[in-house]
């Protein structure tokens, strides 16, 4: 898709889920937990957003400030509501990502399914248009697809995405064609969503089992977001090993000081004062929190420190236009007969 509406919408919300985040409506899918059912059965890793909870807190007032700081973030926020009338903000109610067994390989597959306040003829006109795009029967539904993307409208509360390989989109499909298998049917990630809080604002489980590599590994993870007044931040790794775990919290205990100190200057110390680990053989238990005054402090540097890097990119090219000018004024006068 050469103007790729949802894919961009994609994108924007995946910016969000890096920065870490009760609709009144009645509609039962505004929890994230109700999403699974068209999670892929081989997924490896799922993170789970109840975005109406959170939009009245601090923590997704200073996600948004912070994401519209940055130029391709603002750009697709207005792309995708002036093209479909979204707006992420207010209409988006809850959303899950689930990606493949995780290994050392990276890959681009994913799937995304979404509920909220969507103008589905609106969106499926947009598709309808695009050009390289076709369609494709899946069970009762249409697939609008390019080369790497797929656009599934369920229903006028629900769109789900598929991206990635062909292979990696034909079987995570397959939940629309009556087959019941979805990610809760792999024993290991249903455990791990038995670890998580899927009624607070976000959540994330992973199986890392498969990824091999040097230094300590993790086996499988789990933790929950919770925003009310701030943020609070539970879960557990289990390591491949108890002496991996030893390694971490070794690590960790040996930078909290000077992490402190860190958070202490950009007005957040909590996060270290209330961090806490401890060791159980191969699991780590990890978790911290964080007030209210001490998430804006946080978003404020983050905008700072974005602000920053965007000026001096901003000085960089103007430096860079002006030796060009400077070099082809040269270039010219070198050229110009002696008089």
């Amino acid at each position: 898709m050469k103007r790729p509406v949802l894919t961009t919408l994609f994108v924007a919300l995946t910016l969000f889920c890096l920065c870490a985040l009760t609709a009144s409506s009645a509609f039962a899918q505004d929890d994230a937990k109700a999403l699974l059912a068209y999670a892929p059965a081989d997924s490896g890793a799922v993170f789970g957003m109840n975005v109406g909870a959170a939009q009245k807190t601090t923590f997704f007032s200073e996600l948004m400030k912070t994401a519209r700081l940055s130029p391709d973030t603002r750009r697709a926020l207005r792309d995708v509501e002036k093209e479909i009338g979204l707006k992420v903000d207010k209409d988006l109610h809850a959303f899950i990502v689930a990606t493949p067994k995780l290994t050392r390989r990276q890959s681009d597959n994913f799937t995304m399914i979404m509920s909220g306040d969507f103008d589905i003829a609106r969106i499926k006109q947009d598709l309808e248009k695009e050009k390289g795009v076709t369609t494709r029967k899946i069970g009762s539904h249409t697939s609008y697809q390019d080369k790497k993307t797929e656009v599934i409208l369920l229903n006028d509360k629900l769109i789900m995405l598929s991206g990635g390989t062909s292979t990696y989109r034909d079987a995570s499909l397959k939940v629309l064609q009556g087959k019941k298998i979805n990610a809760t049917a792999d024993a290991q990630i249903k455990a791990l969503l038995g670890q998580v809080d899927q009624s607070k604002h976000a959540w994330v489980v992973a199986n890392a089992s498969g990824v091999k590599g040097k230094g300590p590994g993790v086996n499988t993870l789990a933790f929950t977001f919770d925003l009310s007044g701030g943020l609070k931040l539970s879960g557990n790794m289990d390591m491949k090993s108890a002496s991996d775990a030893a390694q971490v919290k070794a690590e960790i205990d040996k930078n909290t000081d000077q992490g402190l100190a860190f958070a202490s200057l950009i007005g957040a110390p909590s996060v270290f004062k209330n961090l806490k680990v401890t060791q159980a053989g191969n699991k780590l238990d990890i978790s911290t929190s964080l007030p209210d005054k001490e998430v804006s402090a946080l978003g404020s540097w983050l905008r700072n420190m974005i602000q920053a890097q965007l000026d001096e990119q901003e000085r960089a090219k103007k430096a860079a236009k002006e030796a060009e000018k400077a070099a082809k004024e040269a270039e010219k006068a070198s050229a110009a007969p002696a008089p």
